[in-house]
């Protein structure tokens, strides 16, 4: 070798070991967690670690038993061995089984939520790595050193990974031991060993107590057995004395006589997770201590699903907390409201989650993966001076069988599915993309010998080289460098967008600045944003500044389950989702800076949902004549005894309450027709308003009115 190519030689060699695998987790690491350190807690991340929290310090399953028992567990862990504070038994949000209660004042009341939040984040961030270095070990076995490095790279850069790869979610935890899980099956069903079904069972249970999304496993797994059989490699057997079983029927009596070891094995660990007990409370419970929801009120609207839940609750087959969650994940997600593109649908859509994944994701991505199938086709079809190995065509196909079963049978059951409340519900779909993107690697091989993957899993070594004709230079050029100026774009893309992962959109969905007009909920606006909020209003407040004797007009209506109070935000809370409400008098909206949450302006989650239509005037007109009867006479307890008589406390407090939503929901629609002033990273919109605009937007006629009412209220 001269001495020219040495240094380029060593460079390679670099390349292709292990240090740049553990840079790139480590940028990973370092983006995500210092990402979320700027974001408050988002909407759902309090009652996953409070849940966690009761798991480990009461063996208590009351709270959150239906989304993810081991994240849960995983992420509260630091929490619990530090000795933050808990609510106690005789708190009635506990005795209720209000895990929104309870998370509220863990967070809020007891302990320093940031700090706190902070380190149940960092272990999902673990996860996260450890998920991201499966990717580069399964794309490494499948297509070499620069197929690992290329799928790594696309996840360690991807703005999903890096926003619900460091939330307390169950989202990451799931995708974490659905690729798992099913890279552990396709290995059993290649070599049956003890260490290949002991790894089956852990994985299995793992992705079943991740998440009841789970399930999707079973029929996952049903499928890569089928693929198995129909193919006519033999089955290693390392039970005893190593052997090989030929036929399709005695290789089916294998995994038949396997399937009753992974079923206990897989149950024992479900049992373990929950202490050997069947019931959901803990031995220490009183009779004031209730369930969410009872058993005789949960339902999932299938007879088939309820019986056999039933036989499972008869017998002590599973876990109480287990049988409870799932039952009532399926009945909390039978019907969810959606929104898509400016439209609201209480059902949902079967092109929500195509377009989730069409602006959600870097074009980098999809770019390498069509470079990734050319080449595939390129190689192994018609390009070559020789003919590929026989069969290379199906080899190569079952070489990723369990990566296209685990899309296949995910995005199906997705697009059928009603809960269109967010993207990341496709997260356990990217880590088989990013394995697939590696597939590019093939342009990267050395002419004139190009690497196979290696297709026996039974068999330990590395690929075998397959001969191959070189590739025609100008094409293998072009393609190389596509890949490289792809990763390199979406790198610099991911570091431009930080810290605002959550609110990433590329650039298909047109400008950042109109995200809010096409998705919401987890997919932009999830209650991150208040200290960025803070920070916004303070320096608006000394360029407007308030009169000393009145508070300052701000008007917030916010998405989520953080208090604006504890980051120091003095504003009247316009109705919002979750708002702590009690019955109140109505204060009149004045002039002034609005902050709504771009999922309350779209009015997804309000007693009006959708597009203001004639009903809901109606509806509006008729409370607000009232309420001006009731202002009329004074405004006070004689005022609502004369104006609304016979009314009980809490049918006044109704009244209030509806004419709350109404009025805000109505200037929401007025909202929607114009322009925001400023936004706090594309999730929270600032309205700037004087009192003819708000004097406009609840008097005037509604431009978004309808011929047809859309719901009722």
């Amino acid at each position: 070798m001269s001495q020219s190519g040495q240094p380029a030689a060593r460079l390679v060699a670099l390349l292709r070991g292990p240090l740049p695998v553990a840079a790139l987790l480590a940028v990973h690491l370092a983006l995500g967690l210092s990402a979320v350190a700027k974001k408050c807690a988002t909407f759902d991340e309090g009652v996953h670690l409070a849940g966690g929290f009761s798991y480990w310090s009461r063996a208590d399953y009351r709270l959150h038993s239906e989304n993810g028992h081991w994240s849960q567990r995983w992420a509260a862990l630091p929490v619990w061995l530090l000795g933050y504070e808990f609510p106690d038994t005789g708190d009635r949000s506990w005795q209720t089984s209000d895990l929104w209660g309870v998370a509220d004042k863990f967070f809020y009341e007891l302990n320093d939520a940031d700090r706190m939040l902070l380190r149940g984040r960092t272990m999902i961030g673990v996860a996260s790595s450890v998920l991201g270095l499966l990717v580069y070990l399964w794309a490494r076995q499948l297509f070499g050193p620069w197929g690992g490095l290329i799928s790594l790279t696309l996840y360690a850069f991807s703005p999903t990974m890096l926003t619900h790869g460091f939330l307390v979610t169950s989202d990451l935890c799931v995708s974490l031991f659905f690729t798992a899980a099913i890279w552990a099956l396709w290995t059993m069903l290649a070599r049956v060993s003890p260490r290949t079904v002991a790894l089956s069972c852990l994985t299995l249970a793992g992705v079943l107590l991740a998440k009841f999304s789970g399930v999707l496993i079973i029929p996952m797994g049903l499928l890569l057995l089928g693929i198995r059989l129909a193919n006519p490699r033999p089955l290693a057997v390392a039970f005893g004395q190593p052997r090989e079983v030929h036929g399709r029927w005695r290789q089916l009596a294998v995994f038949v006589a396997v399937l009753p070891v992974l079923v206990v094995g897989v149950a024992s660990i479900i049992w373990t997770s929950y202490g050997f007990r069947y019931s959901m409370m803990s031995p220490s419970a009183t009779a004031n201590d209730q369930k969410l929801v009872d058993w005789d009120k949960l339902s999932t609207n299938s007879k088939a699903i309820d019986a056999t839940v039933a036989v499972a609750r008869d017998h002590h087959l599973l876990p109480e907390a287990y049988l409870w969650g799932f039952t009532y994940m399926l009945a909390s997600t039978k019907a969810r409201p959606a929104f898509l593109n400016g439209e609201f649908s209480p059902k949902g859509w079967v092109s929500y989650f195509p377009w989730c994944l069409a602006v959600k994701t870097p074009l980098a991505v999809f770019v390498i993966l069509i470079v990734a199938a050319a080449g595939g086709w390129y190689f192994r079809k018609g390009a070559l001076a020789e003919k590929p190995p026989p069969g290379a065509l199906a080899t190569g196909l079952y070489d990723v069988a369990p990566l296209l079963v685990l899309l296949a049978v995910y995005w199906l059951v997705a697009m059928r599915s009603n809960l269109n409340i967010g993207h990341r519900h496709l997260l356990p779909t990217y880590p088989a993309m990013f394995i697939l993107a590696g597939a590019a690697a093939r342009w990267f091989a050395r002419s004139p010998q190009r690497v196979w993957p290696r297709t026996d899993l039974s068999r330990r070594g590395k690929a075998k080289p397959a001969p191959t004709a070189p590739a025609n230079p100008a094409l293998t050029w072009a393609m190389r460098w596509t890949v490289v100026a792809a990763l390199a774009i979406s790198a610099v893309e991911t570091v431009w967008w930080w810290p605002h992962y959550l609110a990433y959109f590329s650039r298909v969905a047109g400008p950042p600045e109109r995200s809010y007009r096409r998705l919401v909920d987890s997919s932009l606006d999830w209650g991150q944003d208040l200290p960025d909020l803070k920070k916004w209003l303070d320096l608006w407040l000394v360029a407007h500044p308030q009169p000393a004797d009145q508070p300052p007009r701000v008007y917030l209506a916010y998405f989520g389950v953080g208090r604006p109070d504890y980051y120091g935000i003095n504003a009247q809370v316009l109705p919002c989702f979750h708002t702590r409400w009690r019955p109140h008098v109505p204060q009149p909206l004045t002039g002034g800076v609005y902050c709504i949450s771009a999922t309350m302006l779209d009015s997804v989650y309000t007693m009006f949902p959708g597009r203001w239509n004639r009903a809901y005037e109606e509806y509006y007109r008729t409370l607000r004549t009232k309420m001006g009867e009731f202002y009329g006479e004074g405004g006070d307890a004689a005022a609502a005894s004369k104006v609304f008589p016979r009314m009980s406390s809490v049918e006044l407090g109704n009244i209030f309450y509806q004419y709350e939503e109404a009025r805000f929901n109505r200037l929401c629609s007025y909202l929607r027709s114009r322009e925001p002033d400023a936004e706090i990273n594309y999730s929270i919109l600032i309205y700037e308003l004087d009192d003819a605009d708000i004097k406009d937007a609840l008097e005037l006629p509604a431009r978004e009115m309808l011929a047809k009412p859309e719901i009722q209220p």
